[in-house]
């Protein structure tokens, strides 16, 4: 009984730190969409992103929405992964610099 202890104290710290770890990131993400659903009902002149494509699923045949909702996530990530691109030489020195004493 004495070697067993010891394993279900790292199991309760696993358990633990994972919970630290997660909850966290699910409640802000929830909270952030959950905000702008609110906020971009009112108008739709400022509708964020997500919240157009989840609201496009309403309006689309349900037998064709899921290649429209790629179609827009795809166009949604295309202005990101270009300043990406275009900025990519200052974040890998950013990167590269920080590394070094």
């Amino acid at each position: 009984m004495s070697l067993a202890r010891p394993v279900r104290e790292q199991t309760d710290t696993c358990r633990e730190l994972i919970r630290v770890a997660v909850a966290p990131f699910l409640t802000l993400t929830f909270s952030v969409y959950i905000w702008a659903l609110l906020v971009s009902t009112a108008n739709p002149d400022v509708m964020t992103l997500p919240v157009g494509i989840q609201l496009l699923q309403d309006y689309v045949d349900p037998t064709r929405t899921m290649p429209i909702v790629m179609a827009g996530l795809v166009l949604s990530i295309l202005p990101v992964l270009i300043l990406f691109l275009l900025l990519q030489k200052y974040y890998i020195r950013g990167v590269m610099l920080s590394g070094l004493k």
